[in-house]
């Protein structure tokens, strides 16, 4: 039906009525209607001489024919034609008794749109199809059982148990196309109703659709069909550098039968961008994909606010971090320096110990001042300032906590921008404060390399594992560390190891924030 036009015969007397009509049919998609209006039945009779239609859309009540003998009528006229009656509201009780004349359907005027327009005469022609077919095959069963000699006493054939059958497939035809008719518009409120897409892609995945929901044009401002006629693909509508991030949480998606949920951005007709958030997952036939299908939200203004939050918790961090430089730690070194002149004069004194401790314990507190003001307000992070960096925060941590902390970094990386590796220094701070305070770990292990193409900075500890940290705070690190990788552009995992221990992984495609 989509590569022919439905030949279509629209029998009304009411000229606005007709337009409507036709113009409903023309907003139809995937199916093309051939449409010839007309105002009387005697017009449609000169029609019908001429051609055959497909489906005859009439209206009982016309200015030379009323009620039911219409109906009759029209059957007569084009009897290959499915014939779906149109009637007012006050008329529905008619439509229900055509039904019984013989129209393959009926639609109330006033509540047609084209999806039920459309679907109502899909399902009309079938039904007429299988009418037809019927009545082939019950004359196919007559001349067979006449050649065969198996009619009875009164010349008749006892088709009867034939018939039945016949019945039978019918009614089970009939309520299949119910069951598929609701499910449906069940589809279809879904996908009118949801804020966001609706989408179908084949199963290689490479950025054609093959469904997508009306919504699309208020998205991205482009119309639908530039999508589904390959005009645009998924491809071109992605930001170049999430389009790695998106394509391997697919396929990783896919290849482990698992569903994904992955944010990139999109750029939009009029040149602006957009976030977007996009899950979905595999539909297969047992091990075979079919096809994935999805959902796409608007997250824009989250991301946005996300931002937001963590530039001024950045800020805040380096301020607070530039107050126990500047401020603290500058006050507790000059008390260690009047501590440590104090106990000089107290040579001697049995006072002098415990001055000495005190200026001993003020060198430590400012030692420790200043270790959280370096990773607070670390030093610029651009270039190889990530690697340096990291060493100088696992010194600070082994130092300051007396635990193991150790940097295994790659040599001759590719490293992403001073503002990328921001986030990633602040995953690595969330994810070892996580180990020490909630896990109890002992070891902790900052890894920095290049693997597949992508690099990937994991931190390994071996603490009690993320399964069996139960604290709010546990929660709400890793939701930091997710916000984090999000705005770096990296996909972000986080799991327990069979040996004891949490390994957080943080993958960021080369190119991706890259200098």
């Amino acid at each position: 039906m989509c590569d022919e036009a439905v030949k279509t015969l629209l029998v009304e007397d009411e000229p606005a009525q007709a337009h409507l009509l036709q113009e409903t049919l023309k907003l139809a998609r995937g199916v093309r209607f051939d449409t010839q209006w007309v105002e009387s039945l005697e017009a449609a009779k000169a029609a019908c001489a001429k051609g055959m239609f497909d489906v005859v859309l009439l209206d009982l009540r016309l200015g030379d024919s009323d009620g039911l003998s219409t109906l009759e009528k029209a059957i007569a006229l084009a009897p290959g034609a499915a014939v779906v009656v149109l009637t007012g509201l006050d008329d529905e009780q008619m439509g229900i008794d055509a039904l019984r004349r013989g129209a393959a359907d009926y639609l109330v005027k006033c509540q047609v749109d084209h999806h039920t327009l459309v679907r109502s005469v899909r399902y009309a022609i079938e039904r007429k199809r299988l009418d037809d077919e019927r009545t082939r095959t019950l004359g196919a069963i007559q001349e067979t059982a006449h050649a065969l000699g198996l009619q009875e006493a009164g010349g008749q054939i006892d088709v009867e148990p034939l018939l039945m059958r016949l019945r039978q497939e019918v009614q089970r035809r009939v309520q299949a196309e119910m069951v598929l008719k609701e499910s449906e518009q069940r589809f279809r409120t879904i996908v009118e109703t949801f804020p966001g897409l609706i989408w179908i892609m084949p199963q290689d995945g490479k950025g054609g659709f093959s469904y997508l929901s009306d919504r699309v044009e208020g998205f991205f401002g482009y119309p639908r069909r530039m999508f589904l006629d390959g005009t645009i693909s998924l491809e071109g509508l992605v930001h170049e550098d999430d389009w790695a991030k998106l394509t391997s949480a697919i396929q990783e998606a896919v290849a482990e039968h698992q569903p994904f949920l992955v944010e990139v951005r999109c750029r939009k007709a009029d040149g602006g961008a957009m976030w977007i958030q996009n899950i979905g997952a595999g539909v297969y036939d047992g091990d075979r994909l079919k096809y994935i299908i999805g959902a796409s939200l608007d997250v824009t203004e989250r991301k946005v606010l996300e931002k937001r939050i963590l530039d001024a918790g950045e800020q805040e961090r380096r301020r607070v971090g530039a107050d126990l430089h500047e401020t603290l730690g500058q006050i507790l070194t000059g008390v260690a320096l009047l501590s440590k002149a104090q106990s000089h004069r107290l040579a001697g004194s049995k006072e002098a110990h415990a001055a000495q401790e005190i200026t001993r314990l003020l060198n430590q507190a400012v030692s420790y001042t200043r270790s959280l003001a370096r990773g607070l307000c670390p030093v610029a992070l651009g270039g190889e300032g990530l690697i340096s960096g990291l060493y100088e925060y696992a010194a600070t941590i082994s130092e300051t906590y007396g635990m193991q902390c150790v940097v295994e970094a790659q040599d001759g990386l590719n490293l992403p921008s001073e503002a990328v590796n921001e986030h990633l220094y602040g995953i690595v701070m969330e994810a070892v404060h996580s180990a020490i305070r909630q896990g109890r770990a002992t070891k902790i292990v900052i890894g920095l390399a290049s693997r597949d193409g992508k690099l990937e900075l994991t931190v390994r500890d071996d603490g009690k594992g993320v399964r069996n940290r139960k604290h709010h705070d546990e929660t709400s690190g890793i939701e930091a560390m997710k916000y984090r990788a999000q705005a770096a552009g990296a996909v972000f995992k986080v799991k327990s190891v069979s040996d004891g221990g949490t390994v957080v992984t943080c993958t960021l495609p080369h190119g991706k924030g890259h200098r």
